[in-house]
């Protein structure tokens, strides 16, 4: 094949883990099939992912691994995965390892992925797809754990950090995944009802339904107030905040930074509210000292950066 076609890569999907090394080689993308559910009998979920490292493991770390996920329900093959079974499958994939994604669907007579009520769910997975690219491409995974139950990762990426939590069993887990840092807003975006919280502690608690797999987005409450920082000295330069008065309220908010980094967030709550109640101030608003506007925007992100500390 390469001396036929020396520009394309080979692609070549194996689902006999004890030929990955030779099917590695002739192979430039190794592509691991493992599907847990069976006409006979349900493999335990995580295979998917043990499969997937051995894959790596197989070839040296030297060549792409892809994982192909079961998304089929054909003849003897009966069973249909549910999307929170293929988000698992996949999220395991990708910590694992995984370079790519597939999705093995046959087509039979009266019955089509696209018909199916797997469908919705595949569509919307395709934007948790779009992070996974983000974190490969430009992030860096800074640490995991692989245990029996739960899987986790953590990827660094621009100021932010994202956390993939997975249930790899069938009854509800909990696990503390470290952080690395004390005082966070933490977004939960993908795995269960979007919401915000604060983690004042060192370590991000997670209770996971069965099969459940979260992904989080964590920044740190110091990079909160830095950023009201900067919208200070923005505004200033627009001309929406009067000079003296926004050094005021730079030196305030060094001073909340200084209490987040001592992680005494009681005293640190007490100055951002009096922080809001000063920039809305009848008297500082006639003053002209800052404008409506600014103060209302000021404001927003100082009300952020409170419900994070006080929603754990």
């Amino acid at each position: 094949m390469r001396a036929l076609d020396p520009d394309h890569p080979i692609y070549m999907v194996e689902n006999q883990a004890d030929a990955f090394v030779s099917t590695g080689q002739a192979t430039d993308i190794l592509v691991s099939d493992q599907y847990p559910f069976r006409p006979s009998e349900t493999l335990p979920i995580r295979l998917v992912g043990d499969d997937v490292r051995k894959a790596i493991a197989a070839v040296k770390e030297d060549k792409p691994v892809w994982s192909i996920l079961q998304t089929f329900q054909s003849g003897a093959w009966n069973y249909l995965p549910t999307i929170a079974e293929v988000r698992n499958m996949g999220y395991q994939s990708f910590l694992a390892g995984a370079k790519g994604l597939g999705f093995y669907a046959i087509t039979d007579p009266g019955w089509r992925l696209k018909d199916s009520v797997l469908w919705p769910g595949m569509v919307a997975f395709k934007d948790e797809i779009g992070l996974m690219r983000d974190l490969l491409v430009d992030g860096t995974k800074t640490n995991e754990s692989i245990g029996n139950d739960v899987q986790w990762g953590v990827w660094s990426k621009g100021n932010a950090q994202y956390v993939i939590a997975i249930n790899t069993s069938s009854q509800q887990q909990q696990a503390s995944i470290p952080l690395g840092q004390t005082g966070s807003r933490v977004d939960l975006l993908h795995g269960d009802t979007p919401s915000q919280f604060g983690v004042l502690t060192t370590e991000l608690q997670v209770t996971l339904k069965p099969l459940q797999t979260n992904v989080y987005r964590v920044v740190s409450l110091i990079d909160d107030a830095s950023n009201v920082g900067s919208t200070v000295s923005s505004l200033q330069a627009a001309g929406s905040i009067h000079a003296q008065f926004a050094s005021q309220l730079e030196y305030r908010m060094s001073i909340i930074q200084l209490l987040l980094r001592q992680g005494n967030f009681e005293q640190a709550v007490s100055y951002i509210q009096d922080f809001i109640r000063y920039i809305h101030d009848p008297s500082v608003l006639a003053q002209l000292l800052i404008t409506p506007e600014a103060a209302e925007q000021l404001g927003g992100q100082l009300a952020a950066l409170l419900h994070s500390m006080t929603h754990q």
